[in-house]
């Protein structure tokens, strides 16, 4: 009975770890993809 308690929360805290860092990751993600857009517009824009 020990053992699977503690396989279960072994399980639980990665997931919960994880969750908050993947979401930041992907705000971060987001951030960059549009900061790249503005300036691949500014370059064309530049360009004409």
């Amino acid at each position: 009975m020990k053992k699977m308690t503690k396989k279960s929360t072994n399980s639980v805290l990665p997931a919960f770890v994880a969750s908050p860092f993947t979401v930041d990751l992907q705000k971060k993600n987001k951030e960059a993809i549009q900061l790249f857009k503005k300036k691949w517009r500014w370059k064309k824009r530049a360009q004409k």
